[in-house]
């Protein structure tokens, strides 16, 4: 939804990803449409996603009421991100993380960039019953917790589009927009 960019902000041109101080453009670059591509090969699906540091959500949650959206929920959800015992994974461009949001775990590997222009990469997710348990596994293997990420995510629907307001504890305001479809 392209009038949903249409407000003030930092924009996309300061591209947040989910693992902090990652950026989703290497330094300068940009995309035409404000959209970041992700192939879901698990899960068969193609993600198209932007996120982007916002300052104030209450202008982003005027602009959907006006668009039309539809509000979905919120949840707060709490991302352990783990580093591999033998590969960098800042290196190979790879994350795995551990995330518990509204009492349901899942682990989510994203392997390397695919294409740098779209930042297209695979991506894999399966639930997990025990996500203590799931951590402690990791560890046991050699894998180093590296990273916590919580936050309270606000979900909207649009025009196919679901759209995410983020509050992330220590990092400040976001907005990501996404949408999910078959390939």
């Amino acid at each position: 939804p392209y009038g949903l960019l249409d407000w003030p902000c930092e924009a996309f041109d300061d591209f947040w990803w989910e693992e902090p101080g990652v950026p989703l453009l290497e330094e300068g670059g940009k995309h035409s449409n404000g959209y970041i591509s992700e192939y879901i090969i698990g899960s068969a699906m193609l993600e198209m996603e932007a996120k982007a540091r916002m300052d104030d959500l209450g202008l982003v949650r005027e602009r959907l009421r006006a668009l039309g959206a539809e509000f979905l929920g919120e949840e707060r959800q709490e991302d352990l991100y783990f580093s591999h015992p033998v590969r960098d994974f800042a290196w190979t461009d790879e994350a795995l993380r551990l995330r518990l949001a509204g009492g349901v775990s899942t682990m989510t590997y994203k392997g390397p960039k695919l294409e740098a222009v779209t930042k297209t990469r695979e991506e894999f997710e399966v639930g997990v019953d025990d996500h203590e348990g799931a951590a402690a596994i990791l560890e046991r293997l050699g894998f180093k917790r590296v990273a916590r990420v919580t936050k309270r995510r606000e979900f909207y629907g649009l025009e196919g589009y679901r759209v995410m307001l983020d509050e992330v504890e220590g990092l400040g305001t976001f907005v990501e927009v996404e949408k999910v479809s078959p390939p």
